[in-house]
């Protein structure tokens, strides 16, 4: 039987990232990947995307994918040459009805 997907966190302060499910779920993941890849701030939230069967998130409804409700939208910046950049990833508010919040253990000794 297998498995394919990932899980979705938000630390503290909003941020989102990803993880590949079974690499998590198996513990090959250092502790550092449950902290913010922008702030470092530890993972408070997390929701478990299943796409064993081929679901997508052009398919949310099949897949338990949370779409996430924008905080504060991403701050960019013009530079001189034309092009925008990213300055500070966007932040989401943290979901109460979807998804799970994480334990204080849980994100000491994933």
């Amino acid at each position: 039987m297998s498995y394919e997907g990932y899980e979705q966190y938000l630390c503290t302060n909003g941020h989102y990232w990803t993880l590949d499910a079974i690499t998590s779920r198996y513990g090959s993941y250092p502790k550092e990947m449950y902290q913010c890849t922008f702030c470092k701030a530890p993972a408070v939230w997390m929701n478990d995307v299943d796409q064993t069967n081929g679901c997508d998130d052009s398919h949310p409804e099949c897949c338990d994918y949370v779409t996430l409700e924008v905080d504060m939208p991403v701050e960019t910046h013009a530079c001189s040459c034309g092009n925008v950049h990213a300055v500070k990833p966007p932040t989401y508010k943290i979901p109460v009805d979807k998804g799970r919040m994480i334990q204080e253990e849980r994100r000491r000794n994933p």
